[in-house]
């Protein structure tokens, strides 16, 4: 029995689906996101530590609808200061610093 080869098959999907996600990201991805959901708060830095490569870590937080929400960052802040994070409510955990 003559074994068949779906390598083409396979490249074609693959193209295909690489091609659907650049569609959907340039429709919907990360800038449609910001614009659409995310918006500026401003955290707090409460406490600085050290990485695992010895880095500089910044631990923020802020307040959105009672609810207290915690990140971090590597710019260079000290404890005390007000930094601009972006809060998404439909993705509260994609905080990033502004």
């Amino acid at each position: 029995m003559k074994k068949r080869s779906f390598g083409l098959v396979k490249v074609n999907f693959v193209m295909f689906v690489i091609c659907i996600g650049f569609f959907l990201c340039g429709k919907f991805g990360i800038p449609y996101i910001y614009e659409k959901y995310g918006m500026p708060v401003d955290a707090v830095v409460y406490g600085m530590s050290n990485d695992t490569k010895g880095r500089s870590l910044a631990r923020y937080e802020f307040i959105v609808d009672q609810k207290k929400y915690r990140g971090s960052t590597y710019k260079n802040v000290h404890e005390g200061d007000t930094i601009c994070v972006w809060y998404f409510p439909v993705l509260p955990w994609l905080n990033r610093y502004n």
